[in-house]
């Protein structure tokens, strides 16, 4: 899959190559990204998505704790990453989604989630994550 730099995300086994791929270039593309197929009043795109998640994130897990400032900033970070494989994969409508396992037996949910966990795993690093979220950033973020 063609990365915004040049570089290219490999679904075939073979390494991948970011070419020096940076968080200004994955922000660039999930900028360009629309959500809902594009279908809404104003462009919103996965970018703004992934902000407005952070944002909430952070602010949920203040509310519930002020005093854990640390763990409310890795909220917001997380909220910031959650949806980065889609540089590689687009954003899928869940209707779409839920038609296309649906007709593959359950199959296309397992496939993208792989390549989802993939790309998450080889784009993470790029912003300072290592390893996913606990289960207590994991429920301010979803």
């Amino acid at each position: 899959v063609q990365l915004i730099n040049g570089g290219k995300f490999s679904l075939d086994g073979s390494p991948h190559e970011l070419d020096g791929l940076t968080v200004t270039d994955i922000a660039k593309s999930l900028a360009q990204i629309t959500r809902f197929r594009g279908a809404t009043r104003y462009p919103y795109s996965v970018c703004q998505h992934s902000t407005f998640v952070s944002r909430i994130a952070e602010d949920l897990t203040l509310d519930d704790a002020p005093e854990n400032t640390a763990v409310a900033a890795l909220a917001g970070l997380f909220g910031l990453v959650h949806d980065v494989h889609e540089i590689v994969v687009s954003d899928i409508p869940s209707p779409l989604k839920e038609k296309f396992n649906h007709l593959t037996g359950g199959m296309f949910k397992r496939v993208l989630e792989l390549i989802e966990l993939e790309a998450d795993a080889t784009l993470w690093p790029l912003f300072g994550v290592h390893g996913g979220p606990t289960p207590t950033i994991a429920y301010y973020v979803k």
